[in-house]
């Protein structure tokens, strides 16, 4: 099967929760801990349940609401001690750091591929002006 944008259904469960679930799998293996892969698999399964199927770019997830459960899930089964610091740990590296030259360079040409699709005259030179003066910067930038 071939996943294809806006014919293939997915499941969309939330990034951080669902990898840091799975690193701890793989802890827990390591570990030969078979209490914390049973853990671990109870929470793959309840993010199965609560992810939402979608085709391409329709997905939305009520955060609020599973932020509230799934705080309380790991109230209710805190996850084993062998494991708790990798369920804990969010985004914070992602983050804090900042992104280099190039991972801006690509944010520009991202938006200027945008911009080409979506506007036209005048306004789409403005733009494009604009986008080329941010890329100088980041290269004068990167150069200090």
């Amino acid at each position: 099967m071939k996943v294809e944008s806006g014919m293939t259904r997915m499941i969309g469960m939330p990034h951080t929760e669902a990898y840091n679930v799975i690193d701890a799998m793989e802890a827990a293996e390591k570990a030969a801990d078979t209490k914390a892969l049973q853990w671990c698999a109870r929470r793959i399964v309840w993010l199965y349940e609560q992810g939402e199927t979608y085709n391409g770019d329709m997905f939305c997830n009520a955060e609020k609401l599973f932020n509230d459960v799934w705080a309380d899930m790991l109230k209710r089964d805190a996850p084993p001690e062998s494991i708790a610091a990798v369920i804990a740990r969010g985004d914070e590296a992602a983050e804090t750091e900042p992104p280099d030259a190039e991972e801006a360079t690509d944010a520009i040409d991202t938006l200027k591929a945008f911009f080409e699709e979506s506007l036209n005259g005048k306004i789409y030179k403005t733009v494009i002006e604009n986008l080329a003066a941010l890329k100088m910067a980041v290269k004068k930038a990167e150069a200090q």
